[in-house]
């Protein structure tokens, strides 16, 4: 009996991840012994970094195409997001090896969120065992680090995997993160933030009545969300929650007034697993 041919989108990831296990093997020089350029040259470093610029290019067009009403802004937007984290899920499973080998690695070294935020491990980094230091302090700095984005100690695991991808997305652009959390970290740099921040074109409309020019698209299309008394109220709750997921998880700070706008009228917390999770 002849066997069933694999399907072709399976046969071309298998091809895929031969070649990138093949790229990434044939380098041998010790990691340790290279300087910050050189290191920069590591295969799986440019595949990393080209994947970052690939997201970029992608989310430059997902803005371009936002909508410049601002209740439509919303409803486009939500499933926009929904749709390239989507994407993104897929392509991490492709580039699963990368995950696996160079992402893990580097985190494990210090190069990961949690070492590139606001703690600062420069002297452990320093020190012949830093890796030790690391471990013998993890819990208190994890706890410290994840406890503004939404995880407490004793809580589920999954309460704890959102946490710990919210701070990945947070992080700077210098940290080096699981490609889920890379994705949603590019959406948050090149989509939300200018959308949150002060839209100029605004200011000609202040005097007819129009929002403020201090105000992003985003905020302003959040604020008439919240306060309109068109559509039903269970589809406004849907669509409130599903943008405060978005910037949640997107990585923005807990302490942004459209979050808190958000919070504040939602009324609860939403704990849910990251759909690329």
């Amino acid at each position: 009996m002849t066997p069933p041919k694999r399907p072709r989108l399976i046969s071309r990831i298998t091809w895929i991840t031969t070649a990138i296990y093949n790229y990434r093997s044939g380098f041998r020089m010790p990691a340790d012994l290279l300087d910050d350029e050189t290191r920069k040259m590591m295969p799986g470093w440019d595949v990393y970094e080209r994947l970052d610029i690939y997201y970029t290019s992608v989310v430059q067009e997902l803005l371009a195409e936002a909508a410049a009403d601002t209740v439509a802004l919303v409803q486009h937007l939500v499933p926009t997001y929904t749709r390239y984290t989507a994407g993104a899920a897929r392509l991490r499973r492709v580039l699963y090896y990368l995950e696996r080998t160079f992402i893990k690695k580097a985190v494990f070294k210090g190069r990961g969120w949690l070492a590139c935020g606001d703690i600062n491990m420069n002297e452990w980094m320093r020190a012949d065992h830093w890796q030790l230091n690391v471990k013998a302090n993890y819990g208190d700095l994890v706890t410290a680090k994840l406890k503004k984005w939404g995880w407490e100690k004793g809580e589920p695991q999954d309460i704890l995997a959102l946490a710990e991808s919210c701070a990945e997305a947070a992080s700077g652009s210098n940290c080096i993160i699981p490609l889920a959390s890379l994705a949603r970290r590019r959406f948050r740099a090149q989509v939300l933030e200018p959308l949150l921040g002060p839209d100029a074109n605004m200011s000609a409309k202040q005097g007819e009545g129009g929002p403020s020019g201090s105000e992003g698209r985003l905020e302003s299309a959040v604020k008439e969300l919240i306060e309109s008394t068109d559509g039903a109220g269970k589809e406004k709750i849907r669509l409130a929650k599903d943008v405060a997921h978005m910037l949640k998880t997107c990585g923005v700070q807990p302490d942004h007034p459209v979050r808190k706008r958000l919070d504040d009228h939602i009324g609860m917390k939403t704990y849910r697993a990251p759909a690329d999770a």
